[in-house]
């Protein structure tokens, strides 16, 4: 019997989604109740994966000519100098700010959602 890949994807998604948060405010909302698309998903992964490895995602950032401002949270599991240190070293104009208490979602950390949006409505004004 053909396992259902897909919802077995969206059931991952929700225990990354518990490991990539701080401290998550609880909002009832189930992931499992998106339409997942795994393959897709895993498709799109290999081709970035390849485009980072030759060095072509930073290329085309060189490209950028509007301002670029990153979020990230201080406690995401992926290191935020890693987004920082080539992102201002390839854009011409990139701010980057780092929110305390908070991991890969900002929107939804009991600690850090308000400086998120804060920062968010700031920038876009």
């Amino acid at each position: 019997m053909k396992k259902n890949r897909n919802k077995e994807f969206a059931r991952f998604g929700a225990l990354m989604s518990k490991a990539n948060a701080f401290d998550p405010i609880s909002s009832g909302f189930q992931i499992e109740n998106l339409n997942f698309q795994q393959e897709i998903f895993t498709n799109i992964r290999k081709e970035a994966a390849a485009l980072r490895k030759a060095g072509a995602l930073l290329a085309l950032g060189k490209k950028i000519e509007s301002p670029v401002v990153a979020i990230h949270g201080e406690d995401d599991p992926s290191p935020y100098k890693g987004v920082e240190e080539p992102l201002s070293q390839t854009l011409k104009s990139f701010d980057f700010i780092l929110l305390k208490h908070c991991g890969h979602k900002p929107w939804i950390e009991k600690d850090a959602t308000k400086e998120f949006f804060r920062v968010l409505e700031k920038e876009l004004n």
